[in-house]
């Protein structure tokens, strides 16, 4: 980001150089200092072939920007699915664990069941809401997904399946030279 920010700034510069010498080539042109006029055309040559560069530099930056923001944003969907998948081997392990001390422990065995019923219970629920949230989580990205592709395809002037006044006129149109 820096770079592109650097690179933005050297264009500006840039481009208030050459408007600064085509200006004073203009003037040189009008005092009749064709050799002057000469050196700054070359000038302005020049530095319009290294902006053109800048530029072309800055367009690779900026789509480099958007690659890598795209793919911290999967990296952070992805991150969160593996710490939901990390609670549940955990809350597998502690009713593992209340299970095998259950086992153990036979002179409180009514009350260690009735813990282990609420453990599997809480298990459950959170399993539960980890599958809710990763299936809300799938509906918002299909769904989003699915209006980006409708909103690109209006934009570019493909049928997006909606009526329009032009869509319906045209076809009252053949219709009616078929008939």
């Amino acid at each position: 980001m820096a770079e592109k920010k650097q690179l933005q700034r050297q264009v500006k510069e840039r481009t208030g150089d050459i408007e600064t010498h085509e200006n004073c080539a203009i003037e040189a042109l009008n005092k009749h200092d064709e050799e002057l006029a000469a050196e700054l055309a070359e000038r302005i040559a020049d530095d319009e072939v290294l902006l053109k560069e800048q530029q072309q530099q800055l367009q690779y930056i900026s789509e480099q920007e958007q690659q890598l923001n795209k793919q911290l944003k999967n990296a952070a969907k992805m991150i969160a699915h593996y710490q939901n998948e990390l609670r549940l081997v955990k809350a597998n392990q502690s009713a593992e664990s209340a299970i095998k001390q259950l086992r153990g422990s036979s002179g409180s065995l009514g009350t260690n069941l009735a813990d282990m019923s609420e453990s599997l219970k809480r298990i459950k629920s959170r399993q539960q809401h980890v599958s809710d949230v990763d299936n809300a989580l799938q509906d918002v990205e299909a769904l989003h997904g699915d209006q980006d592709l409708k909103a690109r395809l209006k934009a570019r002037g493909i049928a997006t399946g909606e009526s329009s006044v032009e869509s319906v006129l045209e076809r009252l149109k053949k219709k009616q030279v078929l008939a």
